[in-house]
């Protein structure tokens, strides 16, 4: 259960809650399960709260510190967390549908099974993120930074790829279809070949460009 008198300091404010990390600043923020969707919670510092299982939501968080929080099992649908530092944050069975990342700092996140379905991850960086099983149909991945993210069956179908950098990616199992591919880095990506293409997701020359050496079956599958 979460701790009332941290929920009552949260819905102070950001002031409040600084005020009270210079005093308790090895106390962990104890949020499990509260509902928050009525608390502006943009830019605060949540660093290494505790919010598992928490309703976030419709919250606005834009330019919040979040960084090695805990969220598995979050309700996060259609929240704004544009420009959040989410680096280390565990997040597993998340449910981020039409939530919006714009630029969010996700580097090493830990996205398992988590459901992305038409969220805006544009400009995020999501180096060596965690996000097997994730679902990301529909996403908005438009210049996403994926270097070493472990994307393994993972589901991208109309996923937008466009001038993302997935090199070194890993990629086993994921299921495309309808993904867009323009000018995407796929350069050293792994497991490419182990992909299953549900339907034709056709390659630009930038794409085939910046990614060198693709196997056949990945080009084949992909129409």
């Amino acid at each position: 259960m979460a701790n009332p008198e941290h929920m009552e300091l949260v819905e102070r404010g950001a002031e409040a809650l600084i005020a009270w990390r210079q005093t308790h600043p090895d106390v962990r923020l104890d949020l499990e399960k509260v509902d928050l969707k009525h608390v502006i919670l943009s830019g605060m510092d949540l660093s290494g709260a505790s919010l598992h299982e928490a309703d976030l939501q419709g919250v606005n968080l834009v330019g919040a510190n979040l960084q090695n929080v805990g969220l598995r099992g979050a309700q996060l649908q259609g929240a704004d967390l544009s420009r959040v530092n989410l680096q280390d944050a565990h997040m597993v069975r998340v449910n981020l549908q039409a939530a919006c990342l714009q630029e969010a700092l996700l580097h090493r996140v830990h996205l398992h099974g988590a459901y992305l379905q038409a969220a805006n991850l544009q400009a995020a960086n999501l180096q060596h993120a965690y996000l097997q099983w994730a679902y990301l149909v529909d996403a908005n991945m438009d210049g996403v930074q994926l270097q070493g993210a472990r994307l393994q069956w993972a589901n991208l179908q109309n996923a937008n790829l466009s001038s993302a950098n997935l090199q070194e990616s890993l990629l086993e199992g994921a299921v495309l279809g309808h993904t867009v591919f323009h000018r995407t880095n796929l350069k050293a990506a792994q497991g490419l070949d182990t992909c299953r293409h549900l339907s034709a997701s056709p390659l630009d020359a930038g794409t085939i460009s910046l990614s060198g050496f693709l196997p056949n079956h990945f080009l084949q599958g992909s129409g």
